[in-house]
């Protein structure tokens, strides 16, 4: 479902015919209502059932300890798999509580990741990351959909699935070979797909997070939508946007005309539950974490497997 179809079933569901009150919904709830109404009744769905899936990528840099959490991000139940890239070698990551991390980690030890605290949206990595992520520079200027990156040297980056940063833009691409990305996807991760400049560098997405999120704010200026906006994709599935757009709409009736939102008899509460519920059946249940359970001091050789 659109944005512009949400709003759309949420000022039918409110229109009036020509009266006394029809005049005052009309002129209360303008899009600013609308919308932050919307949001309220997203924010919740959010919470309640974890159904908005977010990944978010980044260079986790020598001995950087702390990390900004990733955006719109759940303050509860948030974090689905995280992992980090070490020369091509995938070490999974544990959130565990802050206690055991500080007990543990008594010193400035460096190593692999293993364990990640959450704290005031901020990520906390334990132990200290001794391992860069991987740089190179462009050999080819790019436009701004270019869909092949080729640079100078990229033999230590993943073959396979992986994802870059030039300046602030982030790309995703499907596959790497002689020094040439393929099948780039421009401006991934809420970043906007720029030119570059031969020499620009380009370094590796090392650091990996599958989260549940908020849905995308939907922005409004001086009353209005924009096209861009209306345009776009609404996050939650059409069924369960029924729901939410149903109790928005009676939300703001009854600050007008109680007696009207009785044809949305079903309470959210109860929608909620059963949306829940349907998500949690379309998902396997397994582990929601690395389980990694005990700090690695050291690491030995380990080429990984490699399957041909």
């Amino acid at each position: 479902m659109l944005v512009r179809e949400c709003i759309e079933r949420i000022r039918f569901a409110t229109s009036t015919l020509d009266d006394l009150s029809g005049k005052a919904i009309n002129t209360l709830f303008n899009n600013n209502n609308i919308v932050q109404q919307l949001m309220f009744g997203l924010d919740r769905y959010a919470a309640e059932t974890q159904a908005l899936e977010g990944f978010y990528s980044k260079c986790l840099d020598t001995n950087e300890h702390t990390i900004d959490a990733p955006p719109l991000a759940l303050r509860a139940k948030t974090y689905r798999f995280i992992m980090v890239w070490v020369q091509g070698i995938k070490y999974m990551l544990d959130v565990v509580n802050l206690n055991p991390a500080e007990a543990a980690f008594q010193y400035q030890w460096k190593g692999v990741p293993r364990w990640i605290v959450a704290w005031q949206n901020k990520l906390i990595v334990y132990p200290t990351d001794v391992s860069s992520f991987q740089t190179t520079t462009l050999t080819k200027a790019i436009t701004s959909e270019s869909t092949t990156i080729e640079v100078d040297d990229a033999s230590n980056f993943l073959q396979f699935s992986g994802f870059i940063q030039i300046g602030d833009e982030k790309i995703g691409y499907l596959s790497m070979s002689d020094n040439v990305f393929y099948g780039c996807e421009r401006g991934v991760q809420d970043t906007t797909a720029v030119s570059h400049s031969i020499g620009s560098e380009v370094k590796e997405n090392n650091f990996w997070v599958y989260y549940y999120k908020r849905h995308f704010r939907i922005p409004v200026i001086n009353n209005v939508i924009s096209q861009k906006t209306l345009d776009m994709e609404m996050e939650v599935c059409d069924e369960h946007m029924e729901i939410i757009t149903s109790y928005t709409a009676s939300v703001l009736l009854a600050k007008i005309d109680p007696i009207r939102t009785a044809v949305y008899d079903k309470t959210f509460a109860e929608a909620l539950v059963m949306a829940k519920a349907q998500v949690r059946r379309g998902r396997k249940m397994i582990n929601p974490n690395g389980d990694i359970r005990n700090p690695i001091f050291f690491e030995t050789n380990n080429p990984g497997i490699y399957l041909t």
